[in-house]
């Protein structure tokens, strides 16, 4: 049925280009370009500006012909910028750098036309680290980075890294690089999962539990979660099944399984935290937590325990479910973009819903220790519209959520709101005009500056592509918002140093080009104070 199908459209599509192509020979002769605008004879005869970057204020020269004839009647631009010409010749044009401007490209524009020449870097305190190693990055998004032993584990949902993958080579979903960027081997995942992975936390014990859309880790059965090594391996344990043939497989009375007996289906593992009274906080779309009665089970067939738990669980360090906390009720009536532990255990979690266990929240919810819905932080009040991001920085206590919404609490906002720890708005930052577009990711560094990004081109009138760093006013100051255009939409960071010892961020995600350069959804920033 299928493939009568496809030869179906097949034919018809050879068809109309039969008949397309036989339309076309009666049009030869037909000048293609008769009724389109005369040509100007402007022309970049060189892809470099002298120098390649500047300072705002620097004269910069470029090579182009053609443009005397036109003087004052056309507009020079750097990134979309109007930008003064110092001196104007035959074969160049001296520009000055604009005040405020971003890198990008020059261009001129006349009569309606447009004319692309060199891209000119702008100088300032941000900017790639070139230093980094990685080139490719990885083939998909990045949805965790956690620092560890002078390097980071990297999760997500990625299958490759550098184009490394090879024979016998195994680097789905979790993956280990030095502080370099390069590849090390001082983890060892195994066979690793056999889908993606969301989150990833080091427990106090070392160990590490990670959660998110696998059902197999190193090819053993979990369902979303499971608790890793030191070293990265999974956590296994010998445990006596049935034995359906004693007398022709006597060694299949034993199987080796996944240590922690606990996982989730009919939904998906998000997040996973490690509390302050060591269990585990588990988040999602799941609606039932499952384990393995191994005293009723082969090696080929379990028998699963499953109970109804939605969005929310707890844990104990065995994987056993805590009936005391969030069981058998309702849950959320939407979708979570986003979740984050407190210092203090509890869980704050934010996306597109009105409800939480029967109780009216607007987009975001906090949940105490004990399963319970915190009033006081839920009585602040949500926003209008969902939140795409929540980021929470334990060193300053601050939470950050971001989005299309135009209110929180009531009161009037650009989409990114500044919180503290009980839900009341930071009233020292005040996000600016993004000319109706919105953000997609904020969150407060270490020295109180705040990250934003989305797919916005300008900030309060001027141009701003994509990313900025903001004083913790709300300021954007122009030596912290000097890179080109940002491309991505980020879902994970670590603050870290740069390769030559400053300030920096490493920034996860479904990233594709930061400052002109291509990037694999992972990208190291320096940001000096």
């Amino acid at each position: 049925m299928i493939s009568s199908k496809i030869k179906y459209i097949g034919t018809v599509i050879l068809s109309l280009l039969i008949i397309y192509s036989c339309q076309k020979k009666e049009e030869i002769g037909v000048n293609p370009y008769e009724g389109g605008k005369e040509p100007f004879g402007i022309l970049f005869t060189s892809n470099r500006a002298d120098p390649t970057t500047a300072l705002p204020g620097e004269v910069v020269r470029v090579s182009v012909r053609g443009l005397k004839q036109y003087e004052n009647k056309f507009d020079l631009r750097l990134n979309e910028v109007s930008t003064e010409i110092v001196t104007l010749s035959d074969s160049t044009a001296d520009i000055r750098i604009p005040a405020e401007v971003s890198s990008g490209i020059v261009t001129v524009i006349m009569n309606g036309q447009i004319f692309y020449g060199p891209w000119i870097g702008i100088e300032g305190k941000v900017s790639v680290d070139r230093d980094y190693k990685i080139v490719n990055g990885f083939n998909s998004t990045v949805m965790g980075i956690l620092p560890h032993a002078g390097g980071h584990i990297v999760v997500g949902n990625f299958t490759d890294f550098e184009n490394e993958l090879q024979g016998g080579k195994y680097l789905t979903g979790i993956h280990y690089i030095n502080s370099l960027g390069q590849t090390s081997n001082d983890m060892d995942f195994r066979r690793r999962s056999n889908s993606g992975i969301s989150s990833i936390v080091r427990l106090s014990s070392g160990e590490f539990m990670i959660g998110g859309f696998f059902t197999e880790f190193s090819k053993r059965k979990v369902d979303g979660i499971a608790r890793l090594l030191p070293k990265g391996s999974l956590d296994t344990t010998t445990v006596a099944v049935i034995n359906p043939f004693p007398e022709d497989k006597p060694l299949d009375g034993l199987d080796t399984v996944s240590s922690f007996n606990s996982g989730f289906i009919n939904g998906l593992v998000s997040k996973v935290f490690e509390t302050p009274d060591k269990d585990i906080i588990v988040v999602g779309s799941f609606t039932i937590h499952r384990k393995i009665d191994y005293q009723y089970s082969s090696r080929d067939n379990r028998r699963y325990v499953n109970t109804r738990v939605r969005n929310v669980a707890k844990l104990k360090p065995d994987g056993k479910l805590d009936s005391t906390f969030n069981l058998n009720n309702s849950g959320l009536n939407g979708f979570i973009n986003d979740a984050v532990c407190l210092k203090d255990g509890r869980i704050v979690i934010a996306g597109a819903f009105t409800n939480y266990n029967g109780k009216s929240v607007r987009n975001i919810v906090c949940i105490k220790p004990n399963g319970q819905v915190d009033d006081s932080f839920t009585n602040v009040g949500g926003t209008d519209l969902p939140i795409l991001s929540l980021t929470y920085n334990p060193t300053n206590d601050k939470l950050v959520i971001a989005g299309a919404f135009k209110t929180y609490g009531g009161k009037a906002n650009n989409g990114v709101v500044i919180l503290n720890t009980d839900g009341t708005e930071d009233q020292s930052f005040k996000m600016g005009d993004l000319d109706g577009e919105s953000p997609n990711y904020a969150y407060k560094l270490n020295n109180g500056r705040v990250l934003v990004t989305g797919f916005f081109s300008k900030y309060n009138g001027v141009r701003r592509s994509g990313l900025l760093i903001l004083e913790s006013n709300g300021v954007a100051k122009q030596e912290y918002n000097n890179l080109g255009s940002f491309a991505g939409i980020p879902l994970t960071i670590t603050e870290t140093t740069s390769s030559l010892g400053n300030p920096a961020i490493l920034l996860g995600g479904s990233i594709f080009s930061v400052d002109g350069y291509n990037v694999g959804n992972i990208v190291k920033i320096e940001i000096k104070n």
